[in-house]
């Protein structure tokens, strides 16, 4: 904070169920999200203490359950990871939100998506595109070349073939929003237990058959049926995005209406570079400075991190 950056706490992340964990870390962590009784323990014995030492903290700018907690689900995980079924994932951001709120009444929080096929209802054939590359499949190369970027991102011990044939068939699933508020109350109970913002991520390859079918650079936020609430977009590449330059994607998503911008990564190179994105930021601080300035910090133009505990720091 006396260096003007503030943070989102990122609690979890799909990695807490990596097949390369230790079965013990496997065990225990699978009860955590499974078995009330243990959410309700963590809740009591470190969340809601965390939450009280932090309270009214001005470089809290919220906190995020997850991280793509999708990876880690029976619907849409990799194979490399063990899974729950995604009403366990609902019923934990349930029970934690609801105690962050109930600590602290001014805290955000929020869940970070892996895409918006988990985080919209509204059908993908009313999202497909024509003209241009919009609605165009990518190339057999272009599909290979994100598959790796995916693989060293998510660190994924499989096979580029794997990974390729993994997010074709996640592609064939329908669209649904698991992070609704009723949704999120019926999976645990707590009718406190919502999100205040949505944050989702964005990756071209995630479908490679049709990449702006899911693409916020290609369909404004109402797009997604998710008004009132806010959708911040949480990860992305500072690279071109099918038609969009990457010079031009922070202006785009605030032009279409998105709440906030946090590409990936300040520590991976492979998707963004530092300098495209300090230039991506200080373009916003320049034109929509009022807009942007979330702390009222006022002397530099300011830097919002996740941390996580087991990922990179984007």
């Amino acid at each position: 904070w006396q260096r003007e950056v503030g943070v989102i706490l990122c609690l979890w992340s799909f990695d807490m169920l990596r097949t390369s964990n230790s079965p013990e870390v496997l065990n225990r962590n699978i009860l955590l999200l499974t078995d009330t009784a243990y959410t309700r323990a963590y809740i009591e014995t470190c969340l809601s203490p965390m939450v009280d030492s932090l309270k009214g903290h001005p470089a809290i700018v919220a906190w995020e359950i997850f991280n793509e907690p999708e990876g880690m689900s029976d619907e849409f995980g990799w194979s490399d990871v063990q899974h729950v079924p995604m009403a366990d994932i609902q019923r934990f951001i349930n029970l934690c939100a609801g105690a962050i709120h109930r600590r602290d009444s001014a805290a955000l929080v929020t869940s970070g998506a892996w895409c918006f096929k988990s985080l919209t209802d509204v059908p993908v054939a009313a999202l497909r595109q024509g003209g241009s590359r919009r609605g165009m499949p990518l190339t057999l190369s272009e599909t290979q070349s994100a598959a790796a970027q995916l693989k060293e991102k998510y660190r994924s011990s499989l096979s580029l073939a794997e990974i390729i044939a993994h997010l074709q068939s996640v592609a064939s699933m329908p669209n649904y929003n698991y992070y609704a508020d009723a949704r999120l109350i019926t999976a645990g109970g707590d009718p406190q237990g919502t999100l205040d913002f949505y944050s989702v991520h964005y990756y071209t390859g995630i479908d490679p058959g049709n990449p702006t079918s899911i693409s916020p650079f290609h369909h404004a936020a109402v797009t997604w049926g998710l008004a009132p609430k806010p959708i911040v977009v949480a990860e992305f590449a500072m690279q071109t995005n099918v038609d969009v330059p990457k010079d031009s994607l922070f202006n785009n998503l605030y032009q279409s209406g998105y709440a906030g911008v946090l590409p990936w990564a300040w520590t991976d190179p492979t998707f963004s570079s530092q300098a495209d994105m300090l230039a991506g930021m200080q373009y916003m601080w320049y034109h929509y400075r009022t807009d942007v300035d979330v702390n009222g910090i006022g002397g530099f133009w300011p830097t919002v991190s996740i941390v996580s505990p087991l990922n990179d720091t984007t």
